[in-house]
């Protein structure tokens, strides 16, 4: 029996990427993302546990190539970013800027079933 490979390879190349970081000046993305979020919680101060009552996304991706890729993207971003606000801990340089040292210690656990009403809007 002949094998055929089930693999496929290729690369492409961004083109006009480039950013200048002394001037602060460049083209550092072949695209832009804009989106905003609303999440509306529950604080119970005396035991220290909050709730999430509802997450409100629009994302404008442009003309799309594939919507439940960009579904997956906005998803992850709602994990990651509620995964760094509550389960982090944050770390602030004497500017006053977030800084992380190492990506594995990210956290990425919150599950959608938390969430009571959550809506996405592409």
């Amino acid at each position: 029996m002949k094998r055929i490979a089930l693999t496929e390879n290729a690369h492409y190349a961004t083109p006009e990427i480039h950013f200048d970081k002394t001037k602060e000046k460049g083209h550092p993305f072949a695209y832009h993302v804009y989106g905003t979020a609303i999440i509306t919680t529950t604080v119970d101060c005396t035991r220290g546990t909050y709730e999430f009552d509802s997450v409100k996304i629009v994302n404008d991706y442009g003309k799309s190539m594939s919507e439940g890729i960009d579904l997956g993207q906005a998803e992850g971003a709602l994990a990651q970013g509620i995964g760094w606000m509550t389960m982090e801990k944050l770390r602030i340089t004497m500017m006053g800027n977030y800084y992380q040292m190492r990506y594995p210690l990210i956290k990425f656990q919150i599950s959608f079933q938390y969430l009571k009403k959550w809506k996405l809007f592409l």
